[in-house]
């Protein structure tokens, strides 16, 4: 949403779905209560995604995230949502072995409070997206911009590429999606996928919205920001050099008593340094 003044009511995966040419989406992603509160009243989804196994875990790649990690992600989040939609994304190892599997899976992020599951995939994914459809769960798709290697000889970016997403895309919305992510697909050609299908496509602009990741718009990834992202803010360089770094880690490894105004229960002046 685009103003603080649109809060009063529920965001629903109905209203998210009925949304394509009426206005933009915004997604958010968030693993906990703080920034869940944070982003709640201004977006329309506050997303988890598994890229939270390389960030705040610290993983090499997403594998190693699993369902129990999504579980309890999901329960923060959607306990400190009041407003926006709450989706989790299904792990690799938590739905690549067959449909069923992936409903199981699905079934326990919408126990933890998830009002939706993001399947990441392309037409491969297309029957497993159907299945979860078909037993009631709602399912945002996810497309990942085709590479040159996977296509041959076709340059990334390029006509056929986008032509075999605007493909996969019809099929994903056909299985029942009602909402599709775009990664690493900008400009021209996510105009022309989000014009493909009547779902919104959430990929930037020329599409039906945009998902910013906390991580990058705030700084907190460390020096890698996707090329797509926009850093707003830099709190690494805001926390390092401050004196709580440079002088509390010193005081506190003196073994001697706290000084009277930072001892526990006492009230003291917000002044106070």
């Amino acid at each position: 949403m685009s103003s603080k003044a649109s809060v009063s009511r529920r965001v629903t995966v109905p209203s998210i779905r009925s949304s394509k040419g009426q206005r933009k989406l915004i997604a958010a992603t968030a693993y906990g209560r703080a920034i869940t509160e944070v982003v709640d009243e201004w977006v329309d989804i506050v997303l988890i995604d598994d890229i939270a196994t390389m960030g705040d875990f610290g993983q090499p790649t997403l594998l190693s995230f699993t369902l129990e990690h999504m579980v309890s992600h999901a329960r923060a989040v959607s306990r400190s949502a009041r407003r926006a939609c709450v989706a989790a994304g299904l792990p690799f190892s938590s739905r690549h072995k067959s449909p069923a599997q992936a409903l199981d899976s699905a079934l326990r992020l919408l126990e933890a409070g998830a009002s939706a599951v993001k399947v990441e995939g392309g037409v491969e994914m297309a029957d497993t997206v159907a299945y979860l459809v078909k037993n009631g769960v709602p399912v945002i798709a996810q497309l990942r911009r085709i590479s040159e290697r996977a296509q041959g000889a076709v340059a990334e970016g390029g006509v056929v590429a986008c032509d075999r997403m605007i493909q996969a895309a019809r099929e994903l919305e056909r299985a029942g999606a009602f909402c599709l992510v775009l990664e690493g697909v900008g400009g021209d050609a996510a105009g022309r996928i989000a014009a493909a299908v009547s779902i919104p496509v959430l990929a930037g602009a020329g599409s039906d919205g945009q998902i910013l990741d906390n991580e990058d718009i705030l700084g907190l990834g460390g020096d890698f920001v996707q090329r797509m992202a926009r850093q707003h803010a830099d709190m690494l360089a805001v926390v390092e050099p401050t004196p709580i770094v440079q002088t509390s880690v010193p005081v506190l490894s003196i073994p001697v008593a706290p000084a009277r105004a930072r001892a526990f229960g006492r009230a003291r002046s917000p002044a106070a340094n």
